[in-house]
């Protein structure tokens, strides 16, 4: 049987094609593949070796804003988030295309100091979320609303003062948008924080201004809707989600926060028909792909939406409402074989 060692050593192999699998918003920069985090957002806190450099390893990784490292094993059970060592190594044997196994292998006990656990990282994220306020009448509802946003829910809240720290490990306190991660329980798995400037009503101009602590792999921040039936539509970001769902304010909502967990996203047993609304760039249209061939393969009905520029909220602002939502009808009509109750559209 394969041991987590040689599970690692072969994923160090394919480092560049596993950060284009998992790390989808990153890119490459030198001997590195530079990403916002280990749950893949677009930046370059987070550095990913791809080769090997004298006695420095393939897949060792570092993120210099939350000063965690390790290989590209801890990279996994952080993207999978059950807490589950043997669920970690069944998702690189998939990878790595070998047989599954049983057995937990376990990590030796001579490893190197681990990030903080899954459920560590989980029960913050509970916390921080339970100590926001509701966003009506906050800095959020105003910053969402000047994206032209006019769809909400209770996943979101605001709080005055959340902790952000830098690339030089320094700390301070930023108004923020938090958003609860749920599973298909409905339970708090993660919060996501977006800073924000109140001044400008935009997001705050640092460095990584979203961040997400919990357990982000197969979750969603749902925005719920009793006339959707089994219609779901997943997509990346809150906003360019949101952005539809100003359209379509019957239909639910998931919205994944990364092109690599919109790929990861478990949809609901209750879900018969999935619109994914990807952004349009090639880490969408791979999440895309990747989320399609698994919905399908459990007799899912996929529909693919397109925005015309970057994301869908590119296109709200640029286009205004009614345009949006004939660019959409038009995508869903040609694709759908059975009614759309929310978007108020039937077959023709």
């Amino acid at each position: 049987m394969i041991s987590a060692s040689q599970l690692s050593d072969q994923l160090a192999a394919r480092t560049e094609q596993f950060c284009r699998t998992y790390l989808p918003a990153g890119r490459r920069a030198g001997n590195y593949w530079q990403v916002g985090n280990k749950y893949g957002d677009p930046g370059r806190s987070m550095a990913v070796r791809l080769q090997d450099a004298g006695t420095r390893r393939a897949g060792k990784w570092a993120d210099r804003a939350t000063h965690e490292y390790g290989d590209l094993l801890d990279l996994l059970e952080s993207i999978v988030g059950t807490g589950s060592f043997s669920e970690t190594c069944k998702e690189a044997r998939r990878f790595l295309n070998l047989p599954e196994v049983s057995a937990d292998l376990g990590r030796a006990g001579n490893d190197q100091e681990k990030p903080p656990s899954n459920f560590d990282q989980v029960e913050s994220g509970r916390k921080l979320f339970s100590y926001g306020k509701l966003f009506k009448d906050t800095p959020v509802e105003r910053y969402l609303r000047g994206r032209d946003i006019s769809r909400f829910g209770p996943a979101l809240k605001y709080h005055p003062r959340v902790f952000f720290r830098d690339e030089d490990g320094q700390s301070r306190q930023l108004p923020a948008m938090l958003a609860a991660v749920t599973d298909n329980d409905g339970v708090v798995m993660a919060c996501a924080r977006t800073w924000l400037d109140l001044k400008n009503n935009s997001v705050a101009r640092i460095a990584e201004p979203k961040r997400v602590s919990g357990q982000l792999y197969g979750n969603a921040v749902r925005f719920h809707s009793s006339k959707a039936g089994g219609d779901i539509i997943a997509g990346e970001g809150i906003e360019t989600v949101l952005s539809i769902g100003s359209v379509y304010p019957g239909a639910e909502l998931a919205a994944c926060l990364t092109a690599t967990h919109l790929s990861l996203f478990d949809p609901p047993s209750s879900c018969t028909r999935l619109f994914i609304g990807r952004d349009n760039d090639d880490a969408g249209e791979l999440a895309n792909r990747q989320l399609r061939s698994r919905a399908e393969e459990r007799g899912i009905e996929v529909v693919d939406l397109v925005p015309t520029l970057d994301d869908f909220n590119d296109d709200l602002r640029k286009f205004g409402r009614q345009i949006l939502r004939e660019n959409l009808n038009r995508q869903i009509m040609a694709a759908i074989t059975r009614p759309v109750p929310w978007a108020s559209l039937r077959m023709p």
